[in-house]
């Protein structure tokens, strides 16, 4: 009989253990997808709104933790705008702010007539203008949960805005985007003059050397900000760095358990199986066969978890993209990277958990294996 059909006919004889242990193996590599792939989603759906808004390089406060906690003068915009190479400087105030009393979203405030409203694709409506003061853009996400067409009230912290355009844009930030004019942001969040950050427009955007050397000048000329390109974002901020080493870290875990699982059941079934592998012992087998029979047995019930793991998974990161509060902020990531990258788990825990079995089997002497039945 060959190997690997030997193999498969030992765990098919136990059905029940093996399918729960490829259960088990399957919720490892269920849970890395989701917990991975939610990090990586959160940053992909920041990253593309930065780049949908025509952003060069982003000014936050240096140590802030996010850009939500970060503080800058909004004043500081026209020391930016005389540095050589920027081409538009545009200050932004962000807050999370409760909706219709039950809801909270993150709003943007802008200055008007810069460069970021020029970003937003309308469906209906148009910018606040002047005489609209507390008009706001919400995004498609928006209008539709909260039943919103443009001329409606919106009620934000217990403030009535109107809604004055919604937006087409498909990115995930942009079906949540609530955007509304600078002064009616700070008013709101009582922070009169203030930013978060600022977006930048270089002149020299295509030229990677001439874009360094305008960061920087722009470092040396508020030393208070730190100054990253848009791709380069995600790595520096906190919050986004802290989730993704708690998604590795909880990953690492469910991987962990996994390899116990798989080492628990494959040692049941080397000890149930002792007169079995001593007749194999007795037939001539070499120790070498007998070890790769078990961890081929691991690698069989971890490749069956991991197809399990990846669907439920997908499912799993699905699920998470549609809950209220984190419906439009993130951008489910499971590209083929993390696909690998769970293959590669699901192979360590099979490997790493026949390791011990294989072992112990190893050390089986044929005649007491014999005497065993």
């Amino acid at each position: 009989m060959r190997l690997v059909g030997l193999c498969v006919r030992n765990l098919v004889s136990r059905p029940l253990r093996c399918g729960l242990t490829a259960l088990g193996v399957g919720m490892a590599v269920a849970s890395l997808i989701a917990l991975v792939g939610t990090s990586r989603g959160l940053e992909n759906a920041w990253v593309s709104n930065l780049v949908a808004r025509g952003t060069d390089v982003l000014a936050v406060r240096k140590g802030a933790f996010d850009p939500l906690s970060g503080s800058v003068d909004a004043s500081v915009a026209d020391r930016l705008r005389q540095v050589e190479g920027v081409q538009a400087v545009a200050g932004e105030l962000v807050n999370l702010v409760v909706v219709e009393s039950d809801r909270w979203l993150v709003a943007s405030g802008w200055e008007p007539s810069e460069f970021l409203w020029q970003s937003v694709p309308l469906r209906a409506g148009a910018m606040p203008g002047p005489e609209q003061p507390r008009g706001v853009v919400v995004g498609g996400g928006v209008a539709e949960g909260l039943h919103k067409s443009v001329g409606d009230t919106l009620r934000l912290e217990e403030r009535d805005f109107i809604v004055t355009g919604i937006s087409s844009g498909a990115g995930a930030l942009d079906r949540a985007a609530l955007i509304m004019p600078l002064p009616a942001m700070q008013e709101l969040m009582d922070r009169p003059g203030k930013v978060t950050g600022f977006h930048l427009r270089l002149s020299c955007r295509a030229d990677a050397a001439r874009t360094t050397q305008v960061k920087e000048r722009l470092a040396a000329a508020v030393r208070s900000l730190r100054f990253d390109d848009t791709r380069e974002v995600a790595e520096h901020d906190q919050t986004l760095r802290f989730l993704r080493a708690t998604a590795w870290s909880v990953s690492a875990i469910a991987v962990f358990i996994g390899v116990l699982v798989t080492l628990n059941t494959l040692l049941m079934s080397v000890t149930e199986r002792t007169y079995d592998l001593g007749v194999l012992s007795a037939l001539g087998w070499p120790a070498a066969r007998i070890l790769l029979m078990i961890v081929i047995e691991g690698i069989l019930i971890a490749a069956v978890g991991s197809a399990l793991g990846v669907v439920l998974g997908l499912g799993a990161l699905r699920a998470i993209a549609c809950v209220p509060l984190l419906r439009g902020l993130l951008e489910p990531a499971a590209g083929i990277r993390l696909v690998l990258e769970t293959a590669g788990a699901a192979l360590l825990i099979g490997v790493v958990g026949s390791l011990y079995p294989a072992w112990r089997a190893l050390r089986m002497n044929p005649v007491d294996a014999l005497r065993h039945e």
